[in-house]
């Protein structure tokens, strides 16, 4: 991992995030499963609000009834990033405590931890190990790399593959099959679409901002994985773009556990510099 962009991996990282369960085993998820690295992300063009129902109490209640509930959650998860061409392979080990804390390590080759971050509703820190740099900032820093649509509890779902938050009570039908559900929207500025299963297990997100600066954001959950009775995305996918920016992020689950009692040591070293 290359040091001038290790900062920017640990920012990305963060949108990565996702979650499973409990104390057993995650099998590795089947071959079928493929993990989405187009480099074009979808933007959304919402139909005229007046042709289309809003998602019905049955519907609303099966999405609900698939929404992960936690109250500490902790992963690793091998990911594969592409941001702006340039590709690096690396580990992720991720720790949450719901509405409070989001801490996540990277690392690359031999094991060596080459940054760490902790986010909170309110900011981002990240300690930067391979040039002994220590960055802060407020939450929205992270609005240059996905825009606004991505606030700390649209991390917290992304985890678990949970709809983001606020987006189902006045979502209306765009589409409806035998086996598939496609719901729309807005929220401010933003634009969205939400792909749903026969069972209405969220496959898919598509957010577009309609503000100064368009960004696109787009969301796979690939496959299904059963631990401790939750079941949870084998694999997530993440594209984003914007006018001078393109992140793809793959992410295969390797070990993860619900409700347990994780830490999240966060030091910054005194020999460490204040980076803007």
């Amino acid at each position: 991992m290359k040091r001038n962009i290790s900062n920017k991996l640990t920012l990305i990282a963060l949108l990565a995030l996702f979650g499973c369960a409990a104390k057993k085993h995650i099998p590795k998820p089947p071959d079928s499963i493929k993990v989405v690295h187009d480099s074009t992300v979808a933007a959304v063009n919402e139909p005229p609000r007046s042709t289309r129902p809003l998602a019905s109490p049955l519907d609303r209640a099966a999405i609900q009834q698939h929404q992960v509930d936690f109250v500490t959650f902790s992963a690793k998860a091998k990911a594969k990033l592409n941001i702006d061409g340039t590709a690096n392979d690396v580990t992720l080990n991720i720790r949450v405590q719901k509405g409070q804390k989001i801490w996540v390590s990277v690392t690359a080759l031999l094991g060596l931890e080459g940054a760490r971050a902790l986010i909170t509703p309110d900011s981002i820190k990240i300690i930067n190990r391979l040039d002994a740099t220590y960055l802060k900032k407020p939450f929205s820093y992270l609005y240059q790399y996905a825009g606004s649509q991505v606030s700390y509890a649209a991390l917290e779902a992304m985890v678990v593959g949970n709809v983001w938050p606020g987006l189902i009570n006045e979502s209306t039908i765009t589409n409806m099959g035998t086996d598939d559900l496609t719901l729309s929207g807005n929220s401010g500025d933003l634009i969205y679409q939400l792909f749903f299963g026969a069972e209405r297990r969220l496959n898919k997100t598509l957010i577009s901002s309609r503000g100064i600066v368009a960004r696109n954001l787009q969301v796979n959950d690939n496959g299904a994985m059963t631990v401790a009775d939750k079941i949870i995305p084998a694999q997530i996918s993440i594209s984003t773009s914007a006018p001078n920016s393109t992140v793809n992020i793959s992410l295969t689950y390797t070990k993860a556990d619900f409700n347990t009692n994780p830490e999240f040591p966060f030091t910054v070293p005194a020999r460490y510099s204040v980076v803007n």
